[in-house]
């Protein structure tokens, strides 16, 4: 790898993905084999040297192109994106669209990741290409964990808060609305964290009573009201936990990423003081593409993606004005 140059360092290049032939998957469950990972479920096809082999999506292509209706499939996308070591499933977007609604109704991989830009061609007419309906010409961005624009519309945030009796209730839910898989998914150092602040009028915050806390692992926000999302592996050797080296032997200890239109509801109490006043309830969901020690071991620049944010002012009353309305509902006494 450190040996590459120009446009190698691109990484996958137009000519694998169009040399695939087919994909091997399991007839029973519709994954590739567990001792199959990448391009091992893979059939390419790598023609003599000076001569030309292309598959391609369309079926009146005749320069060189045969049709490849598979090329339009998520099973395309499978040998890359469902896979284990050492027994360990890590990269699971494959089975997680498979289990998913959007399996069942025909929504494919490339539907939300090469949606169609508008262009009407994809070959220059000058050199021999057609003009197309712009629905059926797939864009080759390929939005994923960098795309800012994609992970803010992948989740609904919705948050609600009440007083009751000198505490503050907060709910927050969070809803994978538009994700085919899991939110995060895939490679084991994406996380979400949602951060939860409570401020007086005066910048002072509110005490946490009850509710969970960011992890240990999560970073500057670690033990701050809120909760993080993710599939976090051991390592079997060290113990150590999160890690991300996957190519050594690993357990996934816990996982608590959103599946396709379900929901993650967490609940916290916080104390509110006596005077009452306003309170500035602030819900942070981040995107984290890698955890933050790893980050910092290799030096990487990586900012957290604002996915969504909720910022309500409340109104609190003082707490001794709860009991007005018992107070006033007495009888008066003899």
């Amino acid at each position: 790898m450190n040996d590459l140059a120009g446009v190698e360092t691109e990484g996958v290049l137009c000519d694998f993905c169009h040399k695939i032939a087919d994909v091997y998957l399991n007839s029973t469950t519709g994954l590739p084999y567990p001792n199959m990972p990448g391009v091992q479920s893979i059939r390419l096809n790598r023609p003599p040297t000076y001569t030309h082999m292309f598959y391609g999506p369309f079926d009146d292509v005749v320069r060189r192109v045969s049709y490849l209706e598979l090329q339009k499939k998520s099973q395309f996308c499978a040998p890359c994106h469902q896979f284990s070591f050492w027994g360990t499933p890590i990269y699971e977007s494959f089975r997680e669209w498979l289990e998913s609604p959007y399996a069942d109704q025909g929504i494919e991989c490339q539907a939300c990741h090469m949606i169609p830009t508008g262009v009407d061609y994809f070959v220059y007419p000058a050199d021999g290409g057609l003009i197309r309906d712009p629905d059926l010409i797939a864009s080759h961005l390929q939005p994923g964990a960098s795309d800012v624009e994609l992970l803010q519309n992948t989740v609904t945030m919705t948050l609600s808060a009440q007083q009751s009796f000198g505490r503050l209730q907060v709910q927050v839910s969070i809803t994978n609305t538009d994700a085919g898989h899991h939110v995060p998914t895939d490679h084991p150092g994406r996380h979400m964290i949602l951060v939860l602040t409570t401020t007086l009028a005066s910048g002072q915050g509110l005490p946490q009573l009850a509710g969970p806390t960011v992890p240990a692992w999560g970073g500057a926000q670690a033990g701050s009201p809120g909760t993080a999302f993710a599939k976090v592996l051991q390592d079997v050797v060290s113990g150590q936990a999160p890690v991300v080296s996957y190519w050594k032997q690993s357990l996934i200890v816990s996982d608590n990423r959103i599946a396709a239109l379900e929901s993650d509801v967490s609940s916290y109490t916080f104390s509110l003081p006596a005077g009452g006043g306003p309170v500035t309830v602030t819900a942070e969901l981040l995107f984290r593409r890698l955890f933050q020690e790893e980050l910092d071991a290799r030096g990487w620049d990586s900012p957290d993606i604002m996915m969504e944010q909720e910022q309500p002012v409340l109104m609190t009353d003082p707490w001794w004005s709860l009991f007005l309305p018992l107070v006033k509902s007495q009888e008066p006494l003899p």
